[in-house]
């Protein structure tokens, strides 16, 4: 529904279902992204940012457990004898 009231500028209608998709799923990058947009086609400029601020940590967040997932693969390939992937 956000992504159409967006498209059509129904901007309070965006930012209500973007910030009920927020509350649902707070990972959710979409929410984070779009409401940016909203933000800032609203004058908001300070809001956007937070937003964008909220979706580059959840990002980094995700790119940390990779790097941990890899790590762990890693060391468990070592310690069994295994080549490493």
């Amino acid at each position: 529904m956000a992504k159409l009231y967006l498209k059509e500028n129904r901007l309070d209608g965006a930012r209500e279902h973007l910030a009920r998709a927020r509350a649902l799923d707070p990972k959710d990058r979409t929410a984070y992204s779009q409401l940016a947009v909203v933000y800032r086609r609203t004058g908001k400029p300070e809001l956007a940012s937070a937003m964008l601020i909220s979706l580059n940590k959840l990002n980094q967040e995700d790119r940390q457990q990779d790097h941990r997932q890899r790590l762990q693969v890693v060391e468990e390939s070592s310690s069994s004898g295994e080549a490493a992937p």
